[in-house]
């Protein structure tokens, strides 16, 4: 016996139909959903306080490539850096120095001035973003935060370029802080390369000590044997062991060669003060403020309410699916279609007209 379409549909439970039934059917209320957020969210974006970004970006500054050859493999042995050699900073150690806690504990330390309701203020960050703490150490926690969450930092790996933007309600206060992160982050290079170059010189001075020694043990030997066989031309064996000593001289002279000049590239770079990296772009007053981007925040709200909604009545559907027979949602159906019809030629109905009756 076949089964009647009412038995049917509430065994299938859920339809197609009954689905878009349940859409047209809650479509006032919908609207003044998805209305009501994108207006909020139109407003929340009209009446935030105004933002001034500033942006810079810098290459890492490259060494020549060296050019000694093989004296580069011999000082690499000993663990010496060779004069010339590449001994920079990538862009992604930039990239990790702006977003450590390290560098936003120096800038938030600096002191500011900065222009607020037409008076000038002086002070540091917590000052300047208010930071609420019970002690001082929790207000400088607030504000290193703050500055994170304020400064934006991207590296290109193919260029190398670093790029960081910074953003508060003034713009003093902006172009202050991107000229103290570049002040800052030069400072830390430098102490950096210079302590690098003070452990290396340390080292290569060590070893330098022990090769010299080594050398002159070596050239005494060769010098006692040339006093003791002065016709060692003459015979293989003592020509063969006089080789063997030139040649073990000649590696100690070549090594004591190119620690002599990693001491002196070491010395160099421990009283190099010139800047580490290349400013591509210098930090400038912004002339403007941020765009709020509010028609772009109003039409995504619009999308994900519209969503958000469906899916809730396609929830409220399922649970309620075994509630209504095919031949009723069938009716139900056409009426609201020719109600939603109606509403579309007059919209103000969907947010002034009555709740519609199920």
């Amino acid at each position: 016996m076949a089964e009647p379409p009412e038995a049917r549909a509430a065994s299938d439970g859920f339809s197609a139909l009954s689905l878009g039934t349940a859409l047209l059917r809650a479509r006032r209320g919908v609207t003044r959903f998805v209305v009501v957020c994108a207006v909020a969210v139109a407003l929340q974006a009209l009446l935030s306080p105004a933002s001034y970004s500033v942006m810079s970006s810098f290459q890492p500054q490259s060494r020549k490539a060296d050019t000694g050859g093989g004296l580069a493999g011999i000082a690499a042995q000993f663990g010496v850096a060779v004069p010339g050699a590449d001994g920079t900073q990538g862009a992604n150690f930039y990239l990790a120095l702006l977003r450590s806690r390290t560098l936003a504990s120096q800038i938030a330390s600096e002191t500011y001035r900065w222009r607020e309701d037409g008076a000038e203020r002086a002070g540091t960050l917590i000052d300047a973003f208010r930071s609420r703490g019970t002690t001082p150490a929790i207000q400088r926690e607030e504000a290193m935060i703050e500055l994170l969450k304020r400064m934006e930092a991207s590296a290109n790996a193919k260029s190398g370029l670093v790029t960081f933007n910074v953003r508060t309600k003034w713009p003093e206060l902006s172009l202050a802080i991107a000229n103290v992160a570049l002040r800052r982050l030069n400072e830390f290079n430098l102490r950096t390369r210079q302590s690098q170059a003070t452990s290396e010189r340390r080292f290569a001075d060590r070893r330098l000590g022990e090769v010299r020694g080594e050398l002159r043990v070596m050239q005494e030997r060769l010098e006692q044997f040339i006093r003791q066989n002065r016709s060692y031309s003459g015979s293989p064996e003592l020509q063969f062991q006089y080789e063997r000593l030139r040649d073990e001289l000649g590696v100690r002279q070549q090594v004591y060669s190119t620690l002599s000049q990693a001491v002196e590239q070491a010395k160099i770079e421990e009283a190099r003060d010139v800047p580490v990296f290349t400013i591509v772009e210098q930090p400038e007053l912004p002339a403007r403020r941020d765009p709020r981007n509010t028609i772009a925040r109003t039409l995504a709200t619009l999308v994900v309410a519209l969503f958000t909604a469906a899916l809730w009545i396609i929830v409220r559907t399922l649970i309620r699916s075994g509630e209504v027979s095919d031949a009723r949602t069938s009716r139900e159906w056409a009426r609201l279609r020719a109600a939603t019809a109606f509403d579309l030629r007059r919209p103000w109905r969907l947010f002034f007209a009555r709740r519609e009756a199920r």
